[in-house]
């Protein structure tokens, strides 16, 4: 099996300016997290199920149905927090600050650790002042079109290489 090569990027050298790139949320980022929580509860909840039924085979359908429930009620708040969760919606750097826009509202924010870059996705480790917190900024392929997904590789591999 082939394990793709870690490019670790620093923060040890000046960067120039990188243009305003127009981010989406990304719908893979967001269904790889859905099935992650959703298998967690899952086995966290079969993990349980022993202390919960003696008998299983005469309560199969009361438990099915708990089951289902209890993952439907994940699925339901899973989904509330991702739409009321604010997401970047453009990413720039100017004089070595990134500006990060979250809905018409810009962060100033500075490098905090190493940028991973990967064939297939970026995060950006950035500490943000006004926040106070460290936000990472996930980037896969479908977070932005073609064009810009090389303009930043491109940009990055330029200013820490």
């Amino acid at each position: 099996m082939k394990i793709p090569v870690f490019k670790s990027i620093s923060n040890t050298h000046p960067s120039g300016d990188l243009s305003p790139i127009p981010i989406t949320p990304s719908r893979l980022w967001l269904k790889l997290q859905l099935l992650l929580n959703l298998g967690f509860v899952n086995l966290g909840f079969f993990a349980l199920s022993p202390y919960f039924s003696f008998d299983l085979t005469r309560q199969l359908l009361p438990f099915f149905l708990f089951w289902l429930t209890i993952s439907f009620i994940c699925v339901y708040f899973f989904i509330n927090k991702k739409t009321r969760e604010k997401t970047p919606t453009q990413i720039s750097v100017k004089n070595s600050i990134w500006i990060i826009e979250y809905q018409n509202q810009g962060f100033y924010c500075e490098l905090s650790a190493d940028i991973v870059c990967w064939q297939w996705i970026i995060i950006i480790p950035l500490y943000c002042a006004q926040k106070q917190k460290t936000l990472r900024i996930i980037l896969l392929n479908d977070s932005f079109c073609a064009k810009d997904d090389a303009k930043i590789r491109r940009w990055i591999y330029s200013q820490y290489n």
